[in-house]
């Protein structure tokens, strides 16, 4: 037999990862080692293929070459589920001079490992196509290694219980699984009958009341009789120019400029936002659509600070839409990244184009039939579906807690834009309803993009 010499210590900066299918202590998984010049067939076939308890402390990771050839660095080790025949994970390791670490750049994995004195880690992990439906499972980091004797897996699993990284698995949110049995399993080593828990990431409830609230929403829109957009709406209580507020900035006339200067906050967190997107390793997405979701929401807040500012300068119902085309597009994105995160991540991918048609149709549905009542429905559907949507659900991610103070600041941006008038009057004249709105709302995107660099998974 020619195998590969890997020895292994494993220290961890992440204590957990998702996994595509968490396996009972008792079951197994195969490692393989594949060399450079073989393929995966031929790998799967000679002696190296191993059947390694789940549950059991492994520290080292051994194959013994009895031609004792280093192995090139191309060299690759594939972990195998049996319940899974299709499902095989190539590990490449990356070499240092004293250790190396290296990151599985998966879009569903977060985990990184250090790996000290040789080679090789090798991870549970996922098949894309089965990430929809496990991303609520977590497992800690285990290391695996070839076939051992009953009596030395005995004295592995009596190190385990005295070291501090002992491998267990967590299960987050059990009540959201269901089991299954997977009978007659043909093992090389263990030929029992055992259950797996299949987790169901999506939970019943959420799509049932997302349902039920779209239909709610949609009935009253479509009972309700037509919504004009009032020209008195354009009529803003505070009109000052800014020569009025600074006389001795005579030479810029900017009219309404609370209202317009107002939505310089919005650019300020766009832009800000799209800078943390995009410089690497700053905020953690478990999928690749999720940075690319959240790219397109804070792309539609940087646009609302244009819309809306255009819209102040000169407010008509022609203006008007370049104000609210930006803010359904944040409105329809959010949403859809929420069906990613909480309920399908198939799900959300999937419908997010077209909650962005539907913010864009129900601009033009207002624009060209004067009626108000689909831009109502897509600005006020988020306000209610998100906060019920995390009562009813969990998260693979802290600081969830912050949708609810967003949703709390744009509730109150909404009260202050439709006592304009009041607010100008109680604050004698300072600071009308409208500009308030504008704060609020940035303030609630800004809630949003620090959870955004704070969270990690969990």
């Amino acid at each position: 037999m020619r195998a590969l010499i890997y020895r292994l210590k494993i220290s961890l900066s992440h204590a957990r990862i998702p996994v595509a299918r968490i396996l009972q202590r008792n079951d197994w998984v195969a490692v393989r080692a594949q060399r450079a010049n073989e393929s995966i067939g031929q790998a799967c076939q000679h002696e190296s293929v191993e059947f390694l308890s789940l549950g059991d402390y492994i520290p080292e990771l051994d194959f013994e070459d009895n031609l004792n050839i280093p192995p090139p660095p191309s060299d690759r080790i594939w972990v195998g589920f049996p319940e899974l025949p299709g499902l095989n994970i190539k590990v490449t390791p990356t070499y240092g001079e004293k250790h190396y670490c290296y990151t599985l750049l998966e879009d569903f994995l977060a985990a990184k490992i250090k790996a000290e004195l040789k080679r090789v880690v090798v991870l549970p992990a996922m098949d894309d196509q089965l990430l929809p439906f496990f991303r609520d499972w977590v497992i800690d980091i285990i290391s695996s290694t070839r076939e051992r004797t009953h009596a030395a897996k005995e004295a592995d699993r009596q190190a385990a219980e005295s070291s501090k990284y002992v491998p267990k698995v967590t299960i987050e949110n059990p009540n959201r699984s269901v089991p299954a049995e997977i009978k007659n399993r043909d093992h090389s080593i263990n030929n029992t009958d055992r259950s797996v828990k299949v987790p169901i990431f999506y939970s019943t409830i959420s799509v049932a009341s997302a349902f039920i609230t779209v239909t709610v929403i949609f009935c009253v829109c479509i009972f309700v009789p037509p919504v004009p957009q009032a020209q008195s709406y354009h009529n803003f209580a505070d009109r000052r120019s800014l020569r009025q507020l600074i006389p001795s900035l005579s030479f810029i006339n900017i009219p309404n400029a609370l209202d317009v200067l107002s939505n310089i906050p919005f650019l300020i967190v766009g832009l800000y936002g799209l800078y943390l997107l995009l410089t690497p390793k700053t905020i953690v997405f478990l999928t690749s659509f999720e940075k690319f979701g959240w790219i397109i929401f804070f792309i539609s807040i940087a646009f609302v600070c244009v819309g809306s500012a255009y819209y102040h300068l000169r407010p008509y119902n022609s203006t008007l839409v370049w104000d609210r085309l930006p803010m359904t597009v944040g409105f329809s994105s959010l949403v859809g990244l929420l069906i990613d995160e909480r309920i399908n991540p198939i799900l959300g991918k999937a419908l997010f184009p077209f909650l962005l048609a539907a913010g864009f149709a129900s601009c033009a549905y207002w624009y060209y039939r004067d009626d108000l009542r689909p831009y109502i429905l897509v600005q006020f559907f988020p306000m209610i579906y998100i906060p019920m949507l995390l009562l009813i659900s969990s998260s693979v991610y802290s600081h969830t807690l912050c949708y609810i103070y967003a949703c709390t600041l744009y509730s109150l941006a909404k009260l202050s834009e439709v006592t304009d008038k009041q607010v100008f009057r109680l604050t004698l004249n300072t600071i009308s309803g409208h500009t308030l709105k504008h704060l609020l709302a940035a303030s609630g995107i800004a809630i949003i993009l620090y959870m955004l660099k704070v969270r990690v998974i969990l």
